[in-house]
């Protein structure tokens, strides 16, 4: 875990997503017109939040 410039706290890691659900994520970034990243982020947030809800 780092800390950015602003002093917030960050953790790196690697997602593997298989070649189907990237098809299914690209088709999805361009439907809501933003980039694989940001869909990626938000997918990747929705599941933090929900695994901290449930610890909670």
């Amino acid at each position: 875990m780092g800390k950015d410039q602003e002093g917030n706290k960050h953790v790196l890691f690697m997602v593997v997503i298989r070649e189907d659900q990237l098809a299914i994520l690209r088709n999805g970034a361009l439907w809501d017109d933003g980039s694989i990243e940001d869909r990626l982020q938000e997918i990747i947030c929705d599941g933090i939040d929900r695994h901290v809800a449930e610890r909670s």
